[in-house]
């Protein structure tokens, strides 16, 4: 799973060095495991990032505790651009969370397996509660139908109960279904409309 990687800081000069060799002048970790922000944030103390980086912590406890940077601000090369959420797996290794069951379902799984979510739709409201109306970005990972319709869900919610407090946060949407993609858009709509009321 992605929050159990350790960053070693050979390997952190390695990938830097890569992107570096191709031109990059930023890049991003959008699933920043608790080991890895703090190997990132020894790594721009000791000078070590040649590179600008831009983390998004994934959200493993909604208590947690963010890295001590400003948001969207370098400091030492290093930023913090929001959080992730890791709502389902892939369409490829069919864990992507849909609303009707894989046509061939994989090996072991009956012919009603949709896939699964990662996160509960609990968790999910709780995440968005917290961090959108403190202006902190949520960027998602949400393959499946059902996922996307968990998120969706989730930021209505949370607009709805901080509509008051509401300025600037955002949540981030990527969908990558095979679900057409006009069945969202009255979701989206209403979603987008509720995200920029005063």
């Amino acid at each position: 799973t992605p929050l159990a990687a350790p960053l070693e800081p050979a390997a952190l000069a390695r990938a830097l060095d890569v992107y570096a060799s191709h031109g990059f002048t930023t890049v991003q970790d959008g699933a920043t495991s608790p080991a890895s922000v703090a190997a990132l944030v020894r790594a721009a103390q000791a000078g070590a990032l040649q590179l600008d980086v831009v983390m998004y912590p994934q959200v493993a406890d909604v208590s947690q505790e963010l890295p001590g940077l400003p948001l969207r601000e370098y400091r030492i090369r290093l930023a913090l651009g929001g959080v992730k959420l890791v709502l389902d797996g892939s369409p490829q290794g069919k864990t992507a969370y849909l609303s009707e069951p894989y046509r061939v379902p994989p090996p072991g799984k009956p012919a009603d397996y949709r896939g699964y979510p990662v996160l509960s739709q609990a968790f999910i409201d709780a995440a968005l509660e917290r961090f959108l109306p403190v202006g902190v970005p949520v960027i998602a990972h949400a393959n499946g139908d059902a996922a996307a319709d968990m998120l969706i869900a989730a930021v209505e919610k949370a607009v709805a109960w901080y509509r008051t407090y509401y300025s600037g946060g955002q949540a981030d949407m990527y969908d990558y279904t095979v679900r057409q993609i006009d069945e969202y858009v009255e979701d989206i709509d209403a979603a987008v409309e509720l995200l920029v009321r005063e």
